[in-house]
Formats: structure tokens, C-alpha cells, sequence
């Protein structure tokens, strides 16, 4: 069986919390919003790491993986 593939996630929103239907437009914008946000933290992590803020840069490496949901 194949692994699924890890992709970025932001916490559910009201909306879907009160059993609204998404449109196409608003999952490309989450999409995207998490996608922007993941990418944030691995630039972060990268200058973190680049700058020998080694502890610094495994928070951010941990936040990513929340990000993907692979705590």
C-alpha cells in the first residue's frame, strides 16, 4: 500500500465547521495560504540553519511538520 503524500494543512475553518461546502476557489486559496506558510518556515528554517542556530532550526523543522501533519 502505497504512503499518502504529506501536503501542507490549515486548521479547519468556521465554515467548515458549520457544514458549509467549499468552493474550488476557496480550497485553491487554503491550498495556497498553506503552501505560502510552509514555505515561510522552511525559508526560515534554512537561514536558521545557515546562521548555525542549530536548536532554532529544528523548532522550525517541527513547526513545518506540524504544517504537514506529520508530528
Amino acid at each position: 500500500m502505497e504512503s499518502p503524500v504529506a501536503k501542507p494543512a490549515l486548521p479547519q475553518s468556521i465554515d467548515a465547521q458549520l457544514h458549509h461546502q467549499p468552493t474550488p476557489d476557496s480550497v485553491r486559496r487554503g491550498e495556497e495560504n498553506a503552501q505560502s506558510r510552509f514555505a515561510a518556515i522552511l525559508a526560515r528554517a534554512k537561514i536558521l540553519n545557515a546562521d548555525g542556530k542549530t536548536s532554532e532550526c529544528f523548532r522550525s523543522v517541527a513547526e513545518a511538520k506540524r504544517v504537514l501533519g506529520i508530528d
